[in-house]
């Protein structure tokens, strides 16, 4: 019984480390960047309106679920308006805005 019992140390050890999970709490999205102007509500979820040429106003991110979400660090969001990108950030828990940490655009389909 006891040989059963020291199998399981190194089990119950390592599950320990595998469900501490990610300290940094940043999320992985995909969605649009878009003008704050260029938004389009019309439809029961957001969307980016690729004929706006809006270039001035803040950034926004539209998640591919149709949220919107601010964008704390505009210079980082800046380069990849009207791209679709995969975006890795951290949600401020008190302005709810996103802190992008990466942004990479995505091509294709």
């Amino acid at each position: 019984m006891k040989r059963i019992a020291w199998a399981f140390v190194p089990l119950f050890c390592t599950a320990i480390f595998l469900f501490a999970g990610d300290k940094n709490n940043a999320n992985e999205m995909t969605g649009w960047v878009c003008n704050a102007e260029c938004v389009d509500h019309s439809s029961s979820t957001a969307a980016c309106n690729q004929n706006c040429s809006e270039t001035s106003g803040k950034v926004v991110f539209i998640s591919d679920e149709g949220r919107v979400f601010e964008i704390a660090n505009q210079d980082k969001a800046q380069p990849m308006v009207g791209k679709h990108c995969k975006m890795t950030a951290k949600k401020n828990p008190t302005t709810g805005a996103l802190d992008v940490q990466n942004m990479v655009e995505l091509r294709g389909p």
